[in-house]
């Protein structure tokens, strides 16, 4: 067992060890099944919000290909907050490759098909 110089060295490593687990443990709870349910049958919020999982890595390993195939489904079915979300991932080239093309109309769309 290492030797600690001094308590605040040892309440450190325990620290790190407790935040450990905790990250862990928030990554294996998965997509509430109701949430996918709602997503897989067409809902456009629910779509939006396991995109949001995957962005942020709540509940679920960050994903940003996940986030986009999920805006995605939700940016086909009008949901403003995916449109400009896919867009800007396609500017900058996250989850997606960077690509221009994708940013204007999804732009068009969000600014009423100017």
């Amino acid at each position: 067992m290492p030797k600690f110089r001094c308590l605040a060295e040892w309440f450190s490593v325990v620290l790190l060890i407790l935040c450990m687990a905790v990250a862990v443990s928030a990554q294996s709870k998965g997509i509430d099944p109701a949430l996918l349910a709602k997503a897989k049958a067409g809902d456009a919020k629910a779509q939006y919000d396991i995109g949001t999982a995957y962005e942020g890595g709540f509940g679920v390993p960050q994903d940003f290909a996940k986030v986009a195939f999920w805006d995605r489904k939700a940016a086909e079915l009008g949901y403003a907050k995916a449109q400009a979300d896919l867009g800007t991932m396609y500017e900058l080239g996250s989850g997606v490759p960077v690509d221009d093309q994708e940013v204007v109309p999804i732009s068009e769309r969000l600014m009423g098909g100017l």
